[in-house]
């Protein structure tokens, strides 16, 4: 089987990685939804989830449809490029909004707990309003005028901004931590494991998508680079969209809230069931 044209083997992947998404970020939106755990620092956590979901509910099977000549003109090509990009910056927007909320509460709690709840409503806004901003200037530049290289600035500047923010507030998370000398109380406890727990999501988001942003940049800057593998591609996708599957798999193993709310529903499910 010719791994360098679509198949069944890769409409399989694809479709699996679609659903999976869309399974458990649905869970995880009940669970973060549920009472007891609809706290403000999960508001967050929750446009996460959703970003995720979108994913696998219209980015992939948009994805797809590019591969089965099933469309003329340029409409679905530039809705599933529009898709794509939206729900990734969209990602990654927010977790760097979650990596600086984690280094206030952390560095700065007592001003933290003051933040009322449209400081959140703000901050949750924000990503989803700058990533739908850049998107749709990347198809303008991709489609209506093109200019590649206002594009790859573009692109660039909206992959390596939130990293580098990201980055910088947990290097600031980390020096606050190795001169603090005062012991901790049981919420700025819970606030730390809920911080270790999104960075670790934000390193399996790093180690997911710069092998696509590198992909960008060398198939932009590189003219003789451009005939790259097709399964090299496929990979380097199913990569990027495998980190909506990453982070239903984190919340149970490190957040004890999420994972207890998972075995309770799991429990009354069975019991619905007999």
């Amino acid at each position: 089987m010719n791994f360098n044209e679509w198949n069944i083997i890769w409409s399989l992947s694809f479709g699996l990685m679609a659903a999976i998404p869309v399974a458990g970020n649905t869970v995880t939106l009940v669970i973060f939804l549920k009472r007891q755990l609809r706290k403000r620092p999960h508001f967050l956590l929750i446009s996460l989830a959703v970003a995720d979901l979108l994913v696998g509910l219209l980015s992939i099977p948009l994805y797809m449809t590019l591969h089965y000549d099933l469309y003329e003109g340029p409409v679905v090509p530039a809705t599933a490029n529009w898709m794509d990009m939206f729900t990734g910056l969209t990602s990654i927007f927010t977790l760097a909004v979650i990596s600086l909320e984690r280094m206030y509460a952390i560095g700065w709690p007592f001003p933290h707990r003051a933040l009322s709840c449209q400081s959140y409503i703000f901050a949750i806004a924000i990503p989803w309003i700058l990533a739908l901003t850049a998107s749709s200037m990347a198809i303008v530049l991709l489609y209506v005028v093109p200019k590649p290289i206002m594009l790859l600035i573009l692109l660039s500047v909206c992959l390596s901004a939130p990293i580098v923010i990201t980055c910088t507030a947990y290097f600031v998370l980390w020096k606050k931590e190795s001169t603090r000398l005062i012991p901790r109380q049981a919420q700025e406890i819970r606030d730390l494991k809920l911080a270790k727990t999104v960075g670790l999501i934000t390193g399996a988001f790093l180690v997911t998508w710069l092998p696509f942003e590198y992909l960008i940049l060398v198939y932009s800057l590189c003219n003789f680079c451009r005939d790259i593998s097709p399964a090299i591609v496929f990979i380097i996708k199913l990569l990027q969209f495998g980190n909506s599957v990453i982070n239903i798999v984190i919340y149970p193993v490190k957040n004890e809230e999420y994972r207890a709310a998972l075995v309770e529903m799991v429990c009354s499910y069975r019991c619905f069931c007999r």
